[in-house]
């Protein structure tokens, strides 16, 4: 009997051998390049943030301290005089243009007033002569950065100069304004004032900077019209309507700006100023009662539906010089902040609330001031820089001490 016949010549391997040769384990270049990838990528969104974040603390918030300026960081380090060669004399409250490097500011020289325009590093741009008495009004640039409005005071009125920057040019508006406000067109190079005519007419004026006028006079049947404001799309312009300059029923309208469209906001109440919100979605609005002569700030739809009050308002004079110490919203539109003021104490509070005016929580007051603060919100949405008594500090939300920044009022922070 044959065994059976196997052609290897070895059929059993011990333990711990292989038939097979050894070979090393490949490099895993493909995990690698994976995950290279991704820590790239990572590396440049933190650079990219970090960049950005620096780039947003370099700009510049420009500021009037002892009749000079001075600018400090935006993140509130290395304050410094801003020093402007071959210029002597008194500086007033500056403003960086709309789309920042420049700023513009009025000088009262030996040889006159001057407006000043200068870069962010004090070079000198342009200069010219204005009547005495000048000053820059709320928001003083055009949106292009092509013209800046000036308003000096002429026989209790103010009068209104548009300084064309690349013409070299001041051209004086022969109409007198009722109110010292200029209201800049969102999107254009016009402006919305309200004129008093020599019979104390009010009316609503579009003024372009040739120092063409034309009126806004929708058929609503009033005699006077005041304190418009365009609408963020510059379709619209809401306004108060009066049958008599005293009334105390105050209506408040809104249009589309050839006049036509006609809504009642709000036909009852002593209204005063309204503002539209970033969206257009909501108009906000003082209301004072006759008798006591409390503000009270309101929220309504721009259909007059929702109406609803936000709180204690400021006083109306205070709301006639600058609108933006009543109600100013944050850049990425998620928040407000409003100032009010009590008669009876003389507290001014500093409240902030979500978008619509609700949910509102006082930030910042002060007894016995009697005058608003000057607020700002930081670019980031982030913080409220606030002046009390000539100190800038800068209110964090995420920290309940406010951080010193510098001495100096009326701070501009650069866009």
């Amino acid at each position: 009997m044959q065994s059976p016949q196997n052609g290897k010549s070895n059929t059993h391997l011990w333990a711990g051998t292989s038939n097979l040769s050894a070979k090393d384990d490949p490099f895993p270049w493909r995990d690698f390049f994976y995950w290279f990838r991704i820590g790239f990528i990572g590396l440049v969104v933190l650079f990219l943030i970090f960049t950005w974040l620096e780039w947003r603390a370099s700009k510049q918030i420009i500021y009037l301290t002892d009749g000079s300026l001075g600018v400090i960081r935006a993140d509130g380090t290395e304050p410094r005089p801003l020093r402007i060669s071959g210029l002597n004399g008194s500086f007033g409250p500056p403003q960086w243009s709309p789309r920042g490097g420049r700023f513009a500011t009025i000088v009262e020289k030996p040889s006159g007033t001057t407006l000043l325009i200068a870069k962010s590093n004090g070079q000198s741009e342009f200069q010219v002569m204005l009547p005495p008495t000048s000053i820059l009004p709320d928001r003083a640039w055009a949106p292009s950065g092509n013209y800046v409005a000036v308003m000096s005071s002429n026989s209790g009125d103010s009068e209104l100069h548009i300084v064309d920057i690349a013409q070299n040019r001041v051209n004086t508006i022969s109409l007198a304004l009722a109110i010292p406000q200029v209201i800049w067109h969102p999107k254009r190079d016009e402006v919305l004032v309200t004129e008093r005519s020599p019979e104390d007419i009010w009316s609503l004026q579009i003024v372009t900077p040739d120092a063409k006028i034309r009126e806004f006079a929708p058929n609503d049947q009033f005699t006077h019209r005041s304190e418009g404001v365009w609408s963020p799309d510059g379709q619209r312009i809401a306004y108060i309507g009066t049958s008599t300059i005293d009334d105390t029923v105050r209506v408040l309208m809104t249009a589309n700006i050839d006049g036509s469209t006609l809504i009642k906001v709000l036909v009852t109440g002593n209204n005063f100023f309204p503002i539209w919100s970033p969206r257009g979605d909501l108009l906000l609005f003082t209301q004072v009662d006759p008798n006591t002569n409390v503000s009270t700030l309101y929220r309504v739809k721009p259909n007059g539906e929702q109406l609803q009050i936000i709180g204690r308002g400021l006083p109306r004079d205070i709301i006639a010089t600058d609108v933006s110490h009543a109600v100013s919203w944050s850049p990425d539109r998620s928040r407000m902040f409003f100032q009010s003021f009590s008669s009876s104490t003389g507290e001014v509070a500093l409240s902030i609330a979500n978008y619509d005016g609700s949910n509102s929580k006082v930030l910042f007051s002060d007894r016995g001031r009697y005058v608003p603060l000057t607020a700002l919100w930081s670019p980031t949405s982030r913080g409220i820089l606030i002046v009390d008594e000539g100190t800038m500090r800068m209110r964090w939300f995420s920290n309940e001490t406010a951080q010193k920044f510098t001495w100096g009022e009326y701070p501009s922070w650069e866009p």
